[in-house]
């Protein structure tokens, strides 16, 4: 499901956190994560839009780098995040690119 969109330029290069902050079970924590990114109009894999496929996990954030993007393409952002009780949580952000 896509729970909410972002908006950059095509010369923006920005690190996202996706903020986990109360949404984690009691006595969790964020230990690894994944994030990749597809073509929101065929789905296709598109992951030069980010630095890496990696997220970096800082407290109860997960951060991707977000690099230029196409103007006027959307990209659907899927993160996988993996808790220290083995559970994963999932979400998905649109990215939206605008001309400079």
């Amino acid at each position: 499901m896509i729970t909410d969109y972002i908006e950059k330029t095509t010369t923006e290069t920005w690190v996202f956190a996706l903020k986990y902050e109360g949404r984690l079970p009691v006595g969790t924590t964020l230990v690894s994560g994944t994030v990749g990114a597809t073509l929101a109009n065929t789905s296709v894999v598109d992951n030069a839009v980010l630095g890496s496929t990696t997220t970096t996990i800082v407290g109860t954030e997960a951060r991707a780098t977000i690099l230029a993007g196409v103007s006027s393409q959307d990209y659907h952002l899927s993160f996988k995040t993996t808790l220290s009780d083995g559970s994963v949580l999932e979400d998905t952000i649109l990215l939206k690119v605008a001309d400079t």
